[in-house]
């Protein structure tokens, strides 16, 4: 399984991940991608690791079928689009 994050977490997190067998992409740019480029890195990846400043909306999730999960970095989860998510199968959580 290979999971994306979108920004650059304690090296804790990504061991763990790792260690769990799953093949991990970071993005380490200062600025947020723009919602193509996140469609474009997300193709391939059948986790995300999202903060709140990516945009998880309908054209997104449609054009990332292969997602499984995604998980907000930080409490809540405004910017992501449950009911879109939920309707095509894919779980969201958050990790505060």
């Amino acid at each position: 399984m290979k999971v994306l994050i979108t920004l650059d977490i304690p090296q804790t997190g990504i061991d763990l991940l790792t260690q769990a067998g799953l093949e991990v992409v970071i993005w380490k740019h200062e600025d947020p991608m723009t919602e193509e480029v996140l469609i474009q890195q997300t193709q391939g990846c059948q986790a995300l690791l999202c903060t709140g400043v990516d945009r998880i909306n309908r054209t997104f999730l449609e054009a990332c079928p292969q997602l499984k999960i995604l998980s907000q970095y930080g409490a809540g989860y405004d910017n992501i689009m449950v009911p879109i998510a939920n309707e095509l199968g894919i779980l969201v959580a958050n990790a505060p």
